[in-house]
């Protein structure tokens, strides 16, 4: 039962997964993303008191970087966890297995002795 569940589960992730990555490997989402660039650029501009005014095209630019930057990191977390899922299946499948060796064999070696 333990295994039905982590596949069906499993079966689910690898199919949101799918949909993300290919959200991400989507032409819209393959700009690169650099937080320390993102830093060293505002940290000059902070330095030379240079106040930008309100600008709903920078706004929505900082919003799309948010975006792709959170949707990434879901994909990452996604992966690390379905990986996760898979070892954890494989090892209760392995359990499932070989208790019913164990089982098998002991009724069907019940009287002789080795």
């Amino acid at each position: 039962m333990q295994f039905t569940s982590l596949t069906a589960y499993s079966i689910i992730l690898s199919l949101v997964l799918i949909v993300l990555l290919s959200i991400c490997f989507s032409q819209h989402f393959t700009s690169s993303i650099s937080i320390s660039e993102k830093i060293a650029y505002v940290w000059e501009m902070m330095k030379t008191d240079w106040t930008p005014g309100w600008s709903w095209k920078i706004f929505m630019f900082a919003l799309w970087q948010a975006t792709i930057l959170v949707i990434r990191c879901f994909t990452y977390y996604l992966l690390f966890y379905f990986i996760i899922i898979l070892f954890y299946s494989v090892g209760s499948a392995y359990a499932y297995i070989s208790q019913e060796y164990e089982n098998k064999k002991i009724e069907l070696y019940k009287d002789r002795k080795f």
